[in-house]
């Protein structure tokens, strides 16, 4: 083990309690930090939640890669049966099914759940059959264009411009994600390097008297970084816990806007973003007490 390790386990004593002394001193300052540090993570935590449902979101539409196909009113029974033969045989596609009047009126009401209600407007079926087409999905530009050119369709119905604008909202999450990570770096080590200055200012005779007994830089500079983490630390804690029940909240909206959509429970979401926000936190604190220390001139 190196000395240098020895030393500071030996004396991690000494060092968690000056970063007390330090905390207790600048209290007050030590906690508006935190808390700030811990609103700009939960802004963050935030942006980087709306950017991972939307992927999932995407992920799910993608796999269900289902398109609608919708025949000739003249076609007779034989006929729709043969189409739905005909393109059962294309290549990249997984299943075709014929959803009758009945069925796709009954898919609508479970999709409206409480709005249902607005159907009995009808007096009769509005909703007419169409071939339900199962698909490969890395296959879709191919089939859809074969499906174009097979007699008997009217009109192909799928899903492709939504996801594209979907891809498209994503992609701009994406980018204000990554801006969002740089600012909220630039911030936090700002925030961390000014109190472990002001903490270097008020121990400046303790820190004399150290090196005059021959303390080493990093013996003298450790418990500075310990307390930077311990605040970036306390400020992720704060954003989990505003995050956790946020997202909790986001999904139950979301299952009552799109009850027949499988999103995956917030479990796994939650977890990433604690992971997330305790790495990012630790980093931050580390790399703000190195800032502090380096800018500081003794």
């Amino acid at each position: 083990m190196p000395a240098e390790l020895k030393t500071i386990l030996y004396n991690l004593g000494y060092f968690l309690g000056e970063v007390k002394t330090s905390i207790r001193l600048n209290f007050l300052t030590n906690l508006f930090s935190a808390v700030s540090i811990g609103l700009i993570l939960f802004i963050l935590a935030a942006v980087m939640s709306g950017w991972w449902i939307s992927k999932d979101f995407i992920e799910i539409m993608n796999r269900e890669a289902e398109i609608s196909v919708f025949w000739d009113e003249g076609l007779a029974e034989h006929e729709i049966m043969g189409l739905a033969e005909q393109i059962g045989h294309l290549d990249g596609v997984r299943e075709v099914r014929i959803v009758g009047e009945d069925e796709a009126y009954d898919r609508m009401a479970e999709l409206l759940g409480q709005e249902a209600g607005i159907l009995d407007i009808f007096e009769i079926n509005p909703f007419t059959p169409y071939l339900e087409v199962n698909l490969v999905l890395d296959q879709r530009e191919t089939v859809l264009a074969k499906l174009n050119q097979l007699p008997g369709i009217e009109h192909v119905r799928d899903n492709q411009e939504v996801l594209n604008r979907l891809e498209g909202i994503v992609r701009v999450l994406g980018i204000i994600g990554y801006l969002g990570l740089a600012a909220v770096s630039l911030a936090t080590l700002i925030i961390i390097a000014h109190i472990i200055k002001l903490s270097i200012h008020s121990k400046k005779s303790q820190i004399q008297t150290l090196e005059l007994l021959g303390a080493s830089k990093s013996f003298i500079a450790f418990p500075f970084l310990m307390e930077g983490i311990l605040i970036a630390f306390t400020g992720g804690i704060l954003a989990t816990v505003l995050i956790v029940p946020s997202v909790k909240l986001v999904y139950l909206q979301l299952l009552d806007l799109l009850p027949f959509l499988p999103l995956p429970g917030p479990e796994k979401l939650t977890l990433k973003v604690t992971v997330l926000l305790w790495v990012l936190s630790i980093i931050f604190g580390f790399a703000g007490g190195l800032v502090g220390l380096s800018s500081t001139k003794r």
